[in-house]
């Protein structure tokens, strides 16, 4: 899949609205019957980012790339205790609602913001400068490659959402 941006834009709605969905069911089965879809999303949500990260960060930035997305996990806890708190207050489906709610405004703020990294596509991986004879990769310290925007994190509920790094046009 070349075209990471926009599923990236496209799992972030998706998840927000599986998750708006979750927060006005009470039927168990329903819950379950959301719950599916909305975990397969995030699934391709979190491959896409990986696999963007892999692409996109020189081979020599990866490390330290990688153990900060994964150091912004940390974050989740955080989001974790505030929609808990809200939950005390407003109540379980509507403290679910505003992290569906702050997820989707996260995902607008990213459209208007960063809109070359939603429309963010990998460069295609057939072409005759991408690779060496031998295998090895050809990426060079152009532009797609130096120039990225800082780790963005967001946290919506229990859900941290990091948008890794995206290249500026």
């Amino acid at each position: 899949l070349r075209v990471k941006g926009p599923i990236t834009m496209i799992t972030m709605v998706g998840m927000a609205v599986g998750l708006f969905a979750f927060s006005r069911t009470d039927s168990l089965v329903i819950a379950i019957a959301i719950l599916l879809p909305y975990s397969s999303i995030m699934v391709v949500y979190w491959t896409i980012v990986t696999v963007a990260v892999q692409t996109i960060v020189p081979d020599e930035l990866r490390g330290r790339v990688t153990s900060l997305a994964t150091a912004t996990h940390v974050a989740m806890p955080i989001g974790a205790i505030t929609v808990g708190a809200i939950a005390q207050i407003l109540g379980v489906q509507i403290a679910s609602a505003i992290s569906a709610g702050g997820l989707l405004l996260f995902a607008a703020g990213m459209w208007v913001l960063l809109p070359q990294m939603c429309r963010y596509r990998s460069p295609d991986s057939t072409s005759p400068d991408s690779t060496k004879p031998d295998g090895t990769s050809t990426r060079s310290a152009g532009a797609e490659s130096t120039r990225l925007h800082p780790v963005v994190t967001t946290c919506c509920g229990s859900t941290c959402i990091p948008m890794m790094t995206a290249p500026i046009a």
